[in-house]
């Protein structure tokens, strides 16, 4: 009965450890592949960390100020020039409303070149007055498209240009300054030569034989006539166009020409003017008109102040 009993399981226990066998075999086959999925997703992720940390090097490298804005005007990503400008870690941008951080705002501006972006799909170009004082930014704002073309976000690169913006000012001041220059030229051209006449009849009168009370006043006509010539002629001399040439100057002729242009608009706005020139100071290697311009400017900006601020100001000369 034993033997029966044998015979009749063994080809099933047979076919039994076949079968466990080939499974496995399949069970190993696919722990094999798993692993080496495994192994190749290991390999795509590190790759991708490398990838993220490049373009975040890349992204912080960039001295502009970067940022990736979404739909709703909020950050998702900024560079760490960006998150320099708002003192802030580039993690905690995130959220934050990007009016908020370049221009002080609380909301969009009416025409703010992130909505324009989102609404033409196209870069869109302005200059922002930034959160900060007297700080001007280039603003280009660059459209990120979805797979079906349609509009996710808008990248943001700001560039400082207040540097540009100062030195264009400054061009049109300078530019203002020569057409006034040409003005003042012309205007003086025409003020001399009545002031010559005036000063050529006064001194014939004081070589006749006049009373005294009227030669005194013929005196004050021409005393006055030949002191408004030489502004004229000082006026003249500053106004000329004239080329660099480096010459012995002595500085001190060069404030007194100087404070002589300013007198009226001194005494009209009651500035009182002392002067502690060295005497004995020797002249130095410089071109004139460009040193009386600085003078010039000190003594307009030191004008400026004491007439806005109504304080005192002293001018320095060794």
């Amino acid at each position: 009965m034993g033997n029966i009993a044998e015979n009749e399981g063994g080809p099933a226990a047979s076919e039994l450890a076949k079968l466990c066998r080939r499974r496995e075999r399949e069970l190993r086959s696919v722990n094999g592949e798993l692993a080496r999925e495994i192994v190749e997703r290991r390999k795509v992720e590190k790759k991708l960390e490398q990838v993220v940390e490049e373009l975040e090097a890349t992204l912080n490298a960039i001295p502009e100020l970067v940022a990736i804005v979404d739909k709703e005007s909020r950050i998702v990503k900024a560079n760490r020039a960006f998150a320099g400008f708002a003192g802030l870690d580039p993690a905690e941008l995130y959220g934050r409303v990007c009016c908020s951080i370049l221009h002080g705002g609380k909301r969009p501006r009416p025409n703010c070149s992130h909505r324009k972006t989102l609404a033409t799909k196209r870069t869109v170009t302005d200059e922002v007055n930034s959160s900060r004082e007297g700080v001007y930014f280039e603003l280009l704002t660059s459209p990120v498209f979805d797979g079906k073309g349609g509009v996710l976000a808008s990248v943001h690169v700001a560039r400082d240009v207040t540097a540009r913006k100062k030195m264009d000012e400054q061009l049109v001041i300078t530019d203002r300054l020569a057409s006034v220059g040409e003005l003042a030229s012309g205007i003086a051209h025409e003020l001399n030569n009545p002031l010559t006449s005036v000063i050529g009849f006064s001194q014939l009168l004081l070589d006749k034989d006049i009373p005294d009370d009227i030669k005194g006043d013929v005196m004050i006509i021409s005393s006055e006539a030949q002191r408004a010539a030489r502004v004229i002629k000082n006026l003249l001399t500053f106004a000329r166009k004239h080329a660099p040439v480096k010459q012995p100057v002595n500085i001190n002729e060069v404030i007194e020409k100087v404070l002589e242009l300013r007198a009226y608009e001194h005494r009209v706005n009651n500035i009182r003017v002392e002067t502690r020139l060295a005497p004995d100071l020797l002249n130095v290697m410089a071109d004139y008109f460009q040193l009386q311009q600085v003078f010039l400017n000190i003594v307009l900006n030191a004008e400026h102040f004491m007439t806005e601020c109504r304080t005192s100001a002293i001018m320095g000369h060794k």
